[in-house]
């Protein structure tokens, strides 16, 4: 959740999208340079493994891979984004205005 709204500010910024693609082996940040994605040259948002398999649920729906845009006005895509991961369990709320709030569960 840090890194995604440390996400949100640089976005914001630089006046940039930035995307998140996530999937069950971890986490990368990209941003968009020359009509095409690119990976994250900040070392806060360099990509990052989860520390065992995790699977994702956005919204309800279970999914291999997951994208998320940050938008230079500071919104994204607003849901529930569910890991698990064994038998830990988190929770982030995304909210339009690009707010986070976060439970394990």
């Amino acid at each position: 959740a840090a890194r995604l709204a440390h996400a949100q500010d640089q976005a914001v910024l630089r006046n940039q999208s930035l995307r998140v693609l996530l999937d069950g082996h971890g986490y990368r940040f990209e941003h968009r340079q020359q009509g095409q994605w690119q990976p994250s040259s900040d070392p806060a948002l360099a990509a990052q493994p989860w520390p065992a398999p995790t699977t994702l649920v956005f919204a309800g729906q279970a999914s291999e891979q997951l994208q998320l845009i940050l938008d230079p006005a500071g919104n994204t895509l607003p849901g529930l984004l569910e890991l698990h991961s064994g038998q830990q369990r988190w929770q982030l709320q995304l909210h339009a205005d690009g707010s986070i709030d976060v439970q394990p569960r």
